[in-house]
C-alpha cells in the first residue's frame, strides 16, 4: 500500500513538473528534453557497462572496496535508467545518479535493506526433524528388479 502511495505522488509530481517546464519554455522544449535525455541516458548506460570491466580489475589489485564498487556501478545504472524514462524530476534524479552525487545515500539505503533482511530470516530459525523409513517389502522388491 505504501508502494502504491509512494508511486502515486510521485506520479503527479512528475506530471507537473513536465506541465509547469512546457509552459515555460514550450512544448518543442520539452520534446527535446525528453529525446536528449534519453539519448544521454542510454549513452551513460553504454559506458558504465563499459567501466565495469575496469572496476573488477581494481577490486581483484585491492584497490577499492566491493561495496563501493557495487554502489558506484548501481548508482550509475539507476540514474542512466531513470535518464531514458521521460520526465523532469526523474531527469534531476538520474543527473545526481550518475555523476556519483548520491552514491553515499545510495550506500546507506542498501546497508539498512541488507541487515534489515538478515535479521528476518534469522529470527525464524525453525528445525524440521525427518525420518526415512522404509518398508522390507520395498527393499526385497527392488533387489529382485535388479537382479532380474
Amino acid at each position: 500500500m505504501r508502494f502504491l502511495l509512494v508511486f502515486g505522488i510521485l506520479f503527479f509530481v512528475e506530471l507537473g513538473g513536465l506541465i509547469a517546464f512546457s509552459e515555460s519554455f514550450g512544448f518543442l522544449a520539452l520534446v527535446a528534453e525528453i529525446i536528449l535525455s534519453g539519448i544521454l541516458g542510454v549513452f551513460l548506460l553504454l559506458t558504465t557497462f563499459s567501466a565495469s570491466n575496469e572496476s573488477i580489475v581494481e577490486f581483484l589489485r585491492g584497490a577499492r572496496d566491493p561495496q563501493e564498487i557495487l554502489a558506484s556501478n548501481l548508482t550509475k545504472v539507476f540514474g542512466a535508467i531513470l535518464l531514458i524514462l521521460p520526465g523532469i524530476l526523474s531527469d534531476c534524479l538520474g543527473l545526481l545518479l550518475c555523476f556519483g552525487i548520491l552514491d553515499s545515500v545510495f550506500v546507506s539505503f542498501l546497508q539498512k535493506v541488507r541487515f534489515s533482511k538478515r535479521s528476518r530470516t534469522y529470527d525464524r530459525e525453525e528445525v524440521i526433524d525427518v525420518e526415512v523409513v522404509e518398508t522390507h517389502e520395498r527393499i526385497e522388491d527392488e533387489k529382485d528388479h535388479h537382479w532380474k
